[in-house]
């Protein structure tokens, strides 16, 4: 009997004894693939850390770069300013001199007073007012010397969620053109961008003198030469309707001559029209084409035009809400020196991928001022401000299978043209699947 008991644990035993064979080699298994997961994380791991090695340290060169060129600003104008105060202490030292060699010599009480006055006196005297006129000039032109008007304040509706902080938009304002210094006419080169006007040197002169000329309250030769579609005459004559200098203040023509201005291809003109068309000042508000003038400003070369644009493709203003545009121009702007743009763009990194973000960095890195806009478009969908995000609602929609890692593949186009489709299918009225 004992033996046939044995006999039939034999095959239990073998089984359970199989069974734990099985699940040995399935840990065993489990373990390995558990072991080789782990080493693929910490590549992954190892990778990302060393691509924020890369992004630190390029935002540590961008930063001692950033130093340098400020540095280099404030010697600049530390010089020019020095170069200022010794014209005017020059200017009135001749005036002192001037002064004591034409001064009538002392006589006695008695002696009768002449009721005319010397040539030679009349002739000092005259000097000694024409240098204290070009004194006083110059000590004015420290008022004159920042040409950026300051930031102008834009009225937003609160919207509802993330984006309500943005309400309120602070756009750079408007680059005013400043007058040249008396001594400087010769000398005077105006401001230009790449894709801008050209000012010949035979032509600075004459509008140095005109800019000069209106100063005086005399519009005559400046109202010529913008007539004559010389842009920063144009400008010019738009900034003093916009502050009233010489005449009076209108917000409509400053625009016009603005226009007019931006119409000849100027790219400072574009920006400040942009303002103009932002703010709904002299005419009515259109945010779509102050967002296409911005983009032209900016495509020139302008950096606070970066800045701006940059800012409504973060908002949404005048155009789709766009981050990964909004993180790339504000990079272009920070390689200009734009202190502003470099932090905005450090806090709309957390908020893209990185495969938007390398997509963008190397669009930045292939722009050139005045070169156009050879670069990709990012494909958006409305409702969505990142690839990843579109990913996201057209997955929800049945209309994209893979992954929602902002990175544009083919397919995610099809999908994108899938939806777009249907939208026009639905407008048409045919009752298409709408958004959900």
């Amino acid at each position: 009997m004992r033996g046939r008991l044995e006999r039939s644990r034999d095959p239990t035993a073998t089984s359970r004894l199989t069974a734990f064979r099985d699940l040995e080699a399935e840990l065993a298994d489990r373990s390995a693939l558990l072991a080789s997961r782990l080493v693929e994380a910490e590549a992954a791991v190892e990778q990302a850390l060393a691509g924020l090695a890369m992004r630190l340290g390029r935002w540590d060169l961008a930063a001692t770069e950033q130093a340098r060129r400020l540095g280099q600003v404030i010697e600049n104008g530390l010089a020019a300013e020095d170069s200022r105060t010794a014209d005017v202490l020059r200017l009135l030292k001749a005036i002192e001199q001037r002064l004591s060699t034409s001064a009538p010599q002392a006589r006695p009480e008695s002696a009768a007073v002449p009721k005319t006055v010397s040539p030679d006196r009349r002739r000092g005297v005259r000097a000694a007012a024409l240098l204290t006129s070009a004194a006083v000039a110059c000590m004015g032109l420290a008022a004159l010397v920042a040409v950026l008007e300051s930031p102008i304040i834009l009225r937003r509706p609160a919207p509802d969620g993330p984006r309500a902080e943005m309400s309120d938009l602070a756009v750079r304002g408007r680059i005013l053109i400043a007058p040249p210094r008396a001594a400087e006419l010769d000398e005077f080169v105006p401001p230009e961008a790449p894709g801008g006007t050209k000012v010949e040197p035979s032509e600075r002169r004459t509008l140095a003198e005109a800019m000069a000329a209106a100063d005086a309250g005399r519009l005559g030769p400046l109202r010529a030469l913008a007539e004559a579609g010389q842009s920063r005459a144009q400008m010019y004559l738009a900034k003093l309707y916009e502050q009233g200098r010489g005449v009076a203040a209108d917000s409509g023509e400053a625009r016009r001559w603005t226009a007019q201005a931006a119409e000849g291809g100027d790219p400072v003109a574009m920006h400040n029209l942009a303002l103009y068309y932002l703010e709904g000042r002299g005419g009515p508000r259109d945010d779509a084409a102050a967002a296409r003038l911005l983009r032209r400003a900016a495509l020139a070369g302008i950096a606070d035009s970066q800045f701006n644009l940059a800012l409504l493709y973060e908002t949404g203003t005048g155009v789709d809400r766009n981050l990964v545009e909004a993180y790339r121009w504000f990079q272009i702007a920070a390689g200009n020196g734009d202190l502003k743009a470099r932090e905005r763009a450090v806090a709309l990194e957390a908020r893209l991928s990185s495969q938007e973000l390398a997509s963008a960095d190397r669009r930045v890195a292939r722009f050139r001022p005045g070169a156009g806009d050879d670069s990709e478009d990012v494909v958006l969908i409305p409702g969505a401000a990142t690839v990843a995000e579109a990913q996201k609602k057209l997955a929800r929609l049945g209309l994209y299978i893979g992954p929602t890692d902002g990175r544009d593949t083919p397919a995610y186009r099809q999908a994108v043209e899938i939806y777009r489709e249907s939208q026009r299918t639905e407008a048409s009225g045919a009752g298409a699947p709408g958004d959900r």
